[in-house]
């Protein structure tokens, strides 16, 4: 393959496979039927080598054959039965579903356009648990009303409650932590380390307690931020949130956002590795 920069095609044995070196250390080439078959021929080490230097810059790869079904037999159909009942509706984007730690019988419903409801005896309570609408990013307007209607994968992402929740000696006694994204209105404790200009919105991580004149809701004027994280693209965002056993909270975070794994928030790749990334067409080394 060719180390001349732009130059695609002209010097690598099959134009067919589209090589292209753009002179920055990366190969791109599609990876056809017939070069996938040449690279699993028994005997043979699949690999490429430079054209104008053939002993010096070379590689090799590694072909990964396609998985095989570890469970080939049929599943047996078993006496178990699931039943599905609406227990709420009219939601804009219900993303999650918690029970409370005590013995209410209460769930909270999670919405994504900023809202946490009760259910309370199958009923969904009219005023939320908690409304953190005022504080998220103004949608894209997909369908162009800019309401709580018209979300994109920004919002109110996730919610958890503290392990000690039902105990009022613990230091998380009636305590919740929500995961949302909201404007790029304060300093953030973590940055885009390579394109700090780049900013969509920011993932905020925040501690909130219960009223104590009302048990089904939060007192909003207990708000105790715990992490603010600059977002570079408005996509992959995660938001799940989960206290594990060990009593620490869990947060998760999308890859950064765009697409094809590229984009500001991706981070940079490393020359003294290589790796071979495929796609459904294509794949890419990198040197």
């Amino acid at each position: 393959m060719s180390q001349k920069s732009l130059v695609t095609g002209s010097l690598e044995a099959d134009p067919g496979v589209n090589w292209q070196d753009t002179g920055t250390s990366t190969v791109s080439f599609t990876l056809t039927q017939d070069l996938y078959n040449a690279m699993t021929v028994t005997g043979k080490i699949p690999g490429y080598r430079c054209g104008a230097h053939v002993s010096t810059m070379r590689g090799n790869f590694t072909v990964i054959q396609p998985l095989t079904n570890p469970i080939p037999e049929l599943i047996q159909k078993g006496t178990v039965k699931i039943e599905l009942q609406t227990v709420a509706f009219g939601l804009p984007a219900p993303i999650d579903l918690k029970p409370a730690p005590d013995d209410s019988g209460r769930l909270f419903v999670i919405d994504q356009a900023g809202m946490i409801y009760i259910i309370q005896n199958e009923v969904l309570l009219g005023t939320p648990f908690l409304d953190v609408t005022s504080r998220l990013v103004t949608p894209l307007g997909v369908i162009g009303t800019y309401d709580v209607n018209d979300f994109d994968e920004r919002g109110l992402l996730g919610m958890a409650l503290h392990p000690g929740f039902t105990n009022p000696t613990d230091p998380g006694f009636h305590k919740i932590y929500t995961f949302t994204s909201e404007p790029n209105s304060a300093p953030a404790d973590f940055v885009t380390p390579f394109d700090p200009n780049v900013i969509n919105c920011q993932s905020v991580i925040a501690e909130w307690t219960l009223s104590e004149l009302d048990p089904n809701s939060i007192d909003t004027s207990t708000r105790r931020e715990i992490m603010r994280i600059n977002k570079p693209q408005f996509n992959h965002n995660g938001g799940m949130l989960a206290f594990g056993p060990d009593g620490y909270l869990y947060i998760s975070l999308g890859d950064g956002g765009a697409g094809n794994d590229s984009g500001s928030g991706h981070g940079r790749k490393e020359t003294d590795k290589i790796s071979l990334r495929f796609s459904e067409k294509s794949c890419e080394l990198t040197r």
